[in-house]
């Protein structure tokens, strides 16, 4: 019966030992859940505020937000959403030039120019020179 004794004994010893292991997890775990939840509510209400800012979405729009920002799914959603989202001042940049591009031909040049045979109607150098290699007065205009 002694040996009996000792193997339910030594059972119950594990058993506690498994519990205490089992519980020491569970607290880190909700110790870890409690300071996500901690962050969040301090971040929640400057990403509505940002989101608002930033015209991403409208004022009346903010309860809504901090309410689906609670669910890391409709999160991630949102974030999708907002990703494709453009505020007015994304609007008018659309289309505009980054950059004042000026016209490089000059007609003036067309000896060096790369525009060959480009007919505009105006005297060239290239008819200047042309001209002048015939023996003949170039025209005036």
């Amino acid at each position: 019966m002694s040996t009996e004794n000792n193997a339910l004994v030594q059972k119950i010893i594990d058993y506690i030992g498994y519990s205490d292991a089992a519980m020491t997890k569970a607290a880190a775990a909700d110790k870890a859940q409690t300071e996500i939840n901690e962050k969040l509510a301090h971040l929640i209400p400057e990403a509505v505020k940002a989101c608002v800012e930033n015209e991403r979405i409208e004022s009346h729009q903010k309860e809504a937000l901090a309410a689906a920002l609670q669910d890391p799914v409709r999160t991630m959603e949102l974030v999708i959403k907002l990703a494709a989202h453009k505020n007015a001042a994304e609007m008018a940049r659309l289309g505009t030039p980054v950059a004042t591009k000026t016209a490089s031909y000059d007609p003036t040049s067309s000896l060096t120019s790369g525009y060959v045979g480009a007919r505009d109607g105006r005297l060239k150098a290239s008819d200047v020179k042309l001209f002048t290699g015939l023996g003949l007065n170039p025209p005036t205009t």
